[in-house]
């Protein structure tokens, strides 16, 4: 019924079972993925090639309490590889978001020209909770009910979209999204296509900001950077990513 309605569907699955996906996927409008990372992930080219084939266009690999940055780098850069070989589009969203960031070529950055960025905490995903709360993050839902209320944005129903720029906690959150606002990120190399969110650094470390130093989240989106520089040194690769960006529809 969900499909007939035209309304897309959004699988949040394990990287470490087996890459089996439900069938019918490609009655949905759209489908996209949240892949979730951890060190018993194995064979991230199958997982490309499972979505691929299921009909998903989209994927976000998602680091959850990574503390083996290395690794999952290592599976991230293997994961694009095969996300830009041959076949259907397969984008993934964190090389998307981080490339639409970079100003191509002395331009303005690809995010000044309209378009929200995937996985960015209220500008780039909004989420209600089963039991009917607004919240800035899909992230949020796994906080710790006295964390929770950082992100709690109302109910759905009795607050209106024009009511959020308002809120003391939006404002908070997309302060804390900015880097320039963090003295450790603003000297920090990769901040130009830096899209951490404060939601990862609250489930990780209990607060917006975070301490970097020891900051798995940090770690997991430098490897993250680091596999998607590798690959822009190469013209194929380059090509495919960049079209990611330049290409930008949220699905």
């Amino acid at each position: 019924e969900m499909a007939e309605l035209g309304l897309g569907l959004i699988l949040q699955l394990d990287a470490a079972k087996p890459s089996r996906l439900p069938a019918g996927l490609r009655r949905f409008a759209q489908t996209r993925a949240v892949l979730r990372w951890s060190p018993e992930a194995k064979n991230p080219a199958a997982w490309a090639r499972a979505l691929r084939g299921a009909g998903v266009g989209s994927v976000m690999l998602s680091p959850e309490g990574v503390e083996d940055a290395a690794a999952f780098g290592a599976f991230y850069g293997a994961f694009l590889d095969a996300a830009v070989a041959e076949g259907p589009p397969l984008r993934e969203e964190w090389a998307a978001a981080a490339l639409r960031r970079l100003p191509p070529e002395g331009g303005r950055p690809r995010e000044e020209r309209g378009g929200p960025l995937p996985g960015v905490d209220v500008t780039g995903e909004l989420c209600v909770a089963p039991w009917g709360e607004l919240l800035a993050a899909e992230r949020a839902l796994d906080l710790p009910e006295g964390e929770r209320g950082l992100y709690s944005l109302g109910a759905v129903g009795r607050t209106a979209w024009e009511e959020l720029p308002d809120k003391d906690a939006v404002r908070a959150i997309l302060v804390a999204s900015e880097g320039d606002h963090q003295p450790l990120c603003a000297q920090c190399v990769y901040k130009p296509a830096c899209t951490l969110t404060p939601s990862r650094h609250q489930a990780g470390q209990g607060s917006f900001w975070g301490h970097l130093p020891t900051s798995a989240a940090c770690a997991s989106a430098m490897a993250a950077l680091d596999a998607i520089f590798e690959r822009l040194k190469d013209d194929s690769s380059r090509e495919a990513l960049l079209g990611w960006a330049d290409n930008w529809t949220l699905l």
